[in-house]
C-alpha cells in the first residue's frame, strides 16, 4: 500500500488583493484507502473557512452533529492536507474549491459529487453509503448507513397555490425561524409601544429588534449545549 505524499500548493490570493469581505480559506484533501486494489488516492476535496482540524472531525463523525459523518470515513488514511489557502471571498473560495475537484492531478477525486460531472470512476453518495454498509456487516457491526433509493434530492414543501394566490415555498426550517422572529418583533414592538412613558419612541424599533434575537441566540446556546442532553433522559422515562 502506498502513501499519498502531502502536496502544500501555498497562499494564494484574488486578482485585485483581498477585499472587506474577504477571509482565509482553505481547500484541502483527503488521502482516502482503495479498497479494489489496496492503493490511497487523494478521493476527496473540500473548502472550509475553520482550521482543517475542524472539518476532519466533522467528517469522521467526530463533531458536534454525527450526521456530518463522511460514508468513506473509516477508509481514511493519514491526516487531510492543505492544497491551496488564501484570503478569498466565500464565491472566491467556491471557485477555488471547484478548480481543484476538476483539474486535482494525477486525477479527479472520486468521492466528490457535486462540481465532479464527468469523473472517471466517481463513486455517487449512495453507492458510497451502500458500501459503508456492507464494511460495516463484513466487520459484525451494526450499520446505520441505509440506501436512499437514488440520488438525494433536497425536501421542499410547496403550498398549494388557491385561487389567485401565489404558491409559498419554504425552504427549510430558516425560513419558519425568520417569521417567528418577525412575528415576535411585531409582538415586542407592540407590547413597548404601550411602554411609551419609560423608553423614548426611537427605542421603540430597535428593542422590537433586538429582544427576540437576544432570546433567540440565548435559547440556541442552551439548547447546543445543555438541552439535548436534557431532552434525551427525558424521554429515556417513557421508553
Amino acid at each position: 500500500m502506498t502513501a499519498t505524499t502531502p502536496r502544500w500548493r501555498g497562499p494564494s490570493t484574488p486578482v485585485g488583493g483581498p477585499t472587506l469581505a474577504s477571509r482565509w480559506g482553505g481547500v484541502y484533501g483527503f488521502p482516502i484507502l482503495d479498497p479494489s486494489d489496496g492503493q490511497v488516492h487523494d478521493d476527496y476535496i473540500g473548502k472550509t473557512t475553520h482550521p482543517i482540524a475542524v472539518r476532519e472531525a466533522e467528517h469522521r463523525g467526530l463533531g458536534r452533529n454525527p450526521d456530518d459523518e463522511q460514508p468513506w470515513s473509516d477508509l481514511i488514511v493519514g491526516k487531510p492536507f492543505l492544497i491551496e489557502e488564501g484570503l478569498w471571498t466565500a464565491e472566491e473560495l467556491a471557485a477555488r474549491e471547484r478548480y481543484w475537484i476538476r483539474n486535482y492531478v494525477p486525477h479527479r477525486p472520486r468521492y466528490n459529487w457535486l462540481d465532479n460531472e464527468g469523473c472517471p470512476g466517481q463513486i455517487p453518495k449512495w453507492v458510497a453509503r451502500e458500501q459503508r454498509a456492507e464494511r460495516d456487516r463484513a466487520r459484525g457491526l451494526v450499520t446505520r448507513w441505509t440506501v436512499p433509493a437514488g440520488p438525494v434530492v433536497r425536501r421542499v414543501v410547496v403550498a398549494p397555490a388557491g385561487p389567485g394566490v401565489a404558491g409559498v415555498v419554504l425552504r427549510s426550517r430558516w425560513t419558519w425561524l425568520a417569521l417567528a422572529w418577525v412575528a415576535a418583533s411585531v409582538g415586542v414592538w407592540a407590547a413597548v409601544d404601550r411602554l411609551g412613558v419609560v423608553l423614548p419612541a426611537r427605542w421603540h424599533l430597535g428593542v422590537a429588534v433586538a429582544v427576540p434575537l437576544v432570546v433567540a441566540l440565548a435559547a440556541w446556546r442552551w439548547w447546543t449545549t445543555r438541552g439535548r442532553r436534557k431532552l434525551r433522559r427525558l424521554t429515556r422515562w417513557f421508553r
